[in-house]
C-alpha cells in the first residue's frame, strides 16, 4: 500500500482483560486485548504477543509467551483478539503485557506507543480435597460363591478443602485398576463432602458363581471430575470370598413293598432309594422307617425298624432294604422312610 506523503498507521494497544480476572496459581487464563490503529493510514499490525508477566518494556523483536498475527487494520480500526495464557505458579501480583506490531516491522507515525500492560493478582490457590476409600467390610463377612451379600464402602475427604466426590464404583470381582469414568458393576453418588468428612455407602450385591478369592474394587469420584491433591488414590481393593463346600444331599426317590398286598399283622420289607444328589460325598446315616406314620419325623425319633444307609457318593443312588415291618390295621395307611433320620 501506498500512502500519501506523511500519511502512516499508528498501533496500541487500548485494553487487556482477563478471564478469569483473578485466576489461580497454574490456571488456564483468557487474555482480550484490544488493539486499534489511530493513525491517518491504514497498515498491518504484525504480531501481537502477550506476556503473562512482564513488568520490563519489550525490545522490539522479543518474544512473548504466546502471538498472534492482527492482520491489517485501516485508519481508525479497532480489533480484539484472544489469546491463551497460563497463570503464573505461584500467588501473587503480576503484570500482563501486550506489544503490537512486536517485530516492529511496519513503519508508524509513533512507535514508544505499541507497548501497554494490565496489573493483576494470582490468588491464593483454594484448597483441595482429597479423596479415599477407607474401609470396606461385607456382611455376611465372607461370602460364597453365588450367594447374595451386603458390601459396606467408607469414604473419606482427607483433604483441607471440600468437594463434590461424584459417583462410588464397585466391582464385585477386578483386580485391575480401573482408568476415569470406568462403569462398575454399581455405583451410587457419594455428594459432597467437607475436609474430613466421612460417608458409608451401601451395595446389594452377588459374589460371582466360583473362583474365591475375589477382588472387590471401590473407585471414588471415578469420573475424575473433582480436582483434588491426589488422584492417585481413589481406589481401594479388599480380598473376600469363599467357594462353596462340597456337600451332600439325601433323599428318597422311590418306596416298593413286598409283598405289596397285605392284610393287617403280615411281615413285609420295603425297599427304599436313596439318593445323594448333592455335590459332595456323605454317610446317609440312618434310615428309619415307620408302617404307619402320616405326620412328620423329628430328628433322632425311631422307626418301626431301621437300616443303615452308608457312604453315598454325589449323585448315587441306593436301594435298601428295610425288613421286619407289621402292616397296620385294614385301611388306608401311610409308610414313612426317613434317610440320615438322627440328623
Amino acid at each position: 500500500t501506498v500512502n500519501q506523503a506523511g500519511q502512516l498507521p499508528d498501533f496500541l494497544v487500548t485494553a487487556i482483560s482477563l478471564s478469569p480476572s483473578t485466576p489461580q496459581p497454574g490456571q488456564a487464563v483468557t487474555a482480550y486485548v484490544t488493539v486499534k490503529n489511530q493513525g491517518t493510514a491504514a497498515g498491518d499490525g504484525g504480531w501481537l504477543d502477550v506476556w503473562a508477566n512482564q513488568p520490563s518494556a519489550a525490545a522490539c523483536g522479543a518474544s512473548g509467551n504466546i502471538w498472534v498475527a492482527v492482520g491489517v487494520l485501516s485508519a481508525g480500526q479497532s480489533k480484539t483478539l484472544s489469546l491463551s495464557l497460563t497463570a503464573p505458579a505461584s500467588a501473587g501480583s503480576y503484570t500482563c503485557r501486550a506489544f503490537v506490531d512486536s517485530a516492529c516491522q511496519t513503519p508508524e507515525s509513533a512507535e514508544g506507543n505499541n507497548q501497554t500492560t494490565l496489573a493483576y493478582t494470582v490468588g491464593a490457590a483454594s484448597p483441595l480435597p482429597d479423596f479415599v476409600v477407607t474401609s470396606i467390610s461385607f456382611n455376611p463377612a465372607q461370602p460364597i460363591a453365588g450367594q447374595p451379600f451386603t458390601a459396606y464402602v467408607t469414604v473419606k475427604n482427607q483433604g483441607a478443602g471440600p468437594g463434590d466426590a461424584h459417583w462410588l464404583d464397585v466391582w464385585v470381582n477386578q483386580p485391575t485398576a480401573q482408568t476415569c469414568a470406568a462403569s462398575g458393576d454399581q455405583h451410587q453418588s457419594a455428594g459432597t463432602l467437607t475436609a474430613g468428612q466421612s460417608t458409608i455407602l451401601t451395595f446389594n450385591l452377588t459374589t460371582p458363581a466360583s473362583g474365591a478369592p475375589w477382588t472387590f474394587r471401590a473407585f471414588v469420584d471415578s469420573g475424575c471430575q473433582t480436582a483434588e491433591t491426589s488422584d492417585a488414590n481413589n481406589q481401594t481393593t479388599a480380598s473376600y470370598g469363599v467357594n462353596p463346600v462340597a456337600q451332600p444331599d439325601f433323599l428318597i426317590t422311590s418306596i416298593s413293598l413286598s409283598p405289596s398286598s397285605l392284610k393287617p399283622g403280615d411281615t413285609f420289607t420295603a425297599y427304599i432309594t436313596v439318593k445323594n444328589q448333592g455335590s459332595g460325598p456323605g454317610d446317609g446315616g440312618w434310615l428309619d422307617v415307620w408302617a404307619n406314620k402320616p405326620t412328620a419325623a423329628s430328628c433322632g425319633d425311631s422307626g418301626d425298624s431301621y437300616s443303615k444307609v452308608g457312604v453315598l457318593a454325589a449323585g448315587q443312588t441306593k436301594v435298601i432294604p428295610v425288613a421286619n415291618l407289621t402292616a397296620p390295621s385294614a385301611g388306608n395307611n401311610t409308610l414313612r422312610a426317613f434317610v440320615d433320620s438322627t440328623c
